[in-house]
């Protein structure tokens, strides 16, 4: 078969759970999950086809790893030599999920900033309100709500930039008993 094995290592046959006889002669799309034939099939047949080497990343959802698969043309086929991936994968997607994480914050704290501008020139307003209708107390309650509530909303503001920034704290080293 084109796709057959003629050669598996121990690690080879380690990692598709067969022995190695038992590799020989089947094709490598039988012991690949049919997600790595789809995402995979059309680049390999071309490196085949043009006898080309190629590099492809391949995850293997039955045991959670990614792969680096390389080939190169040999023969009348290709060699595949698979390295394990995962950890620098994972490493990656934490550091991106760390970016993230940092972009969002950014974005928290410049909002946070400028809806607290706004909030103070509100705060400002109904104090100014505040003392030219200080005689008439009748007509003052709805500015003290309003008062209240803007600086609930400065609290909030306050809430979301430790957010934001992500307090640091004070680390003191615990001596256990």
């Amino acid at each position: 078969s084109r796709w057959g094995f003629t050669y598996a290592n121990s690690s080879a046959a380690k990692l598709f759970e067969r022995d190695r006889p038992a590799l020989i002669g089947q094709t490598l799309w039988d012991v690949l999950p049919p997600s790595v034939h789809a995402n995979h099939y059309e680049s390999l047949a071309h490196a085949m086809l043009h006898r080309e080497a190629v590099t492809r990343e391949i995850f293997l959802e039955a045991i959670n790893c990614w792969f680096e698969a390389r080939t190169y043309p040999f023969g009348s086929g290709l060699i595949l030599l698979l390295k394990d991936i995962t950890s620098r994968k994972l490493q990656a997607e934490r550091s991106n999920r760390m970016d993230r994480l940092e972009s969002l914050g950014l974005l928290a704290r410049g909002f946070a900033h400028d809806f607290n501008n706004l909030l103070t020139v509100l705060l400002g307003n109904l104090a100014l309100a505040e003392m030219r209708l200080q005689n008439q107390p009748d007509k003052t309650v709805e500015l003290q709500t309003a008062k209240q509530a803007t600086l609930q909303a400065q609290s909030l503001v306050q809430q979301l930039l430790t957010f934001a920034r992500g307090v640091e704290g004070e680390r003191v080293l615990l001596q256990p008993k």
